[in-house]
């Protein structure tokens, strides 16, 4: 998982990664130079307790077939909930659509985070 989830994140547009960053560390500016010891993300994948078929990606939607990937930001960790026999599309869409919907509520229009210095 975490070699597809490295991949998927490879795959984000400019754009996107900057949403992914505003989403797991809440901050709209990042340091150019992290310390990794500080600043690194951790994305926990986790089975979400719900033993369900699984879902064609279709019908995949938050709050009736799959709960949303979450944050918390404090801790810089990324919850992505997953169940088995879940495909990596559907993973995929769930980590979209999660991102998608965090910047309709926080009525993002372009991006996420910033890259620049403190």
């Amino acid at each position: 998982m975490k070699a597809w989830f490295s991949a998927l994140i490879r795959r984000f547009e400019p754009e996107q990664l900057a949403l992914f960053l505003h989403f797991a560390t809440a901050k709209r500016t990042l340091c150019g130079a992290p310390d990794l010891d500080k600043d690194a993300i951790s994305v926990c994948i986790y089975a979400d307790g719900k033993a369900r078929a699984p879902v064609p990606l279709e019908l995949l939607k938050l709050g009736t077939n799959a709960e949303p990937m979450t944050a918390s930001t404090c801790s810089r960790r990324v919850y992505l909930p997953s169940r088995p026999g879940m495909d990596p599309k559907a993973l995929e869409h769930l980590v979209r659509f999660s991102l998608e919907s965090f910047a309709k509520e926080n009525k993002l229009t372009t991006g996420g985070a910033a890259f620049g210095y403190e």
